[in-house]
């Protein structure tokens, strides 16, 4: 059972099972981070709005079908305070948890569904290379993101498209887009270039990447499709590869075999190993 799986499996067999980020990460067997990249990376969206979403839906069910009262829903979704557990719901649904009571009925909610895993999405990598990689300091453009938010990654590389080639230090022609994970589900994406020591860009912002070593795999094709190659690598591919994710910044490095015009050609990913 791949982590994405199991972390699905455990939220949908709540019942005595694990159901804080801490728990099901253990129970899996990786870090937080790991969990989250590997579970949002799969499904679209992020294991704690996933998990959260999923409690309300059961709670929208059990409403309309069941004697138990408002707060024992509620206290049994998670929420201590019927009157958080109401706005929740209201927030989730645009309706109040005593409207579907009265009606009886949970079929014109937008409910989440335990989703299917894509398992084109999760295909066997070929092996990393690893590589030990040399001090970074790069300048760009950059943005905090949750797994919910990887959709708005794209802009940011528009916004910082007009800067490369004309950034005072610049090194060379690679672009790199950096995730430094922030904690929480939470992580930092900049778009950027390699810029030389002590240089400070006016207008952009300055990543300093120690020494870390990483596993290395290569996309290839388009960029829409880069989720998937994500996806495999946090799901299966390091597990398969007998590797831990570590403490670092992970790397995608867009070299002369990409062609930013097209979305078309090679890229690396550069995965931080313990």
């Amino acid at each position: 059972m791949s982590v994405a799986e199991k972390a699905l499996w455990l939220i949908e067999n709540r019942a005595g099972a694990p159901a804080s980020l801490d728990e099901i990460s253990t129970a899996c067997g990786v870090s937080r981070f790991h969990l989250t990249r590997a579970f949002g990376e799969a499904f679209g969206l992020s294991l704690i709005a996933y998990r959260n979403a999923r409690r309300l839906s059961d709670a929208a069910q059990r409403l309309a079908f069941s004697d138990l009262s408002v707060a024992e829903i509620a206290l049994d979704a998670g929420y201590e305070a019927p009157e958080a557990f109401a706005r929740a719901f209201k927030t989730a649904f645009a309706a109040t948890p005593s409207d579907v009571r009265a009606r009886g009925s949970a079929s014109h909610l937008p409910l989440t569904r335990p989703p299917a895993l894509e398992r084109n999405m999760t295909a066997e990598l070929p092996a990393p290379r690893t590589e030990d990689m040399k001090p970074l300091r790069a300048a760009g453009l950059a943005r905090v993101v949750t797994m919910d938010e990887l959709a708005t990654i794209p802009g940011l590389w528009a916004e910082f498209a007009p800067h490369f080639g004309s950034i005072d230090g610049q090194v060379g022609y690679r672009s790199y887009g950096l995730c430094r994970p922030l904690g929480d589900g939470r992580m930092k994406y900049m778009a950027g270039v390699e810029v030389e020591p002590g240089a400070a860009p006016a207008g952009l912002e300055i990543m300093e990447i120690a020494p870390q070593r990483c596993a290395v795999w290569t996309h290839e094709g388009h960029i829409s499709d880069l989720r998937h190659t994500y996806a495999a690598i946090f799901d299966r591919g390091l597990k398969a590869a007998g590797l831990a994710y570590g403490d670092g910044v992970e790397v995608e490095l867009y070299d002369e075999r990409f062609d930013a015009s097209t979305g078309t050609g090679a890229l690396e990913i550069w995965i931080p190993i313990r």
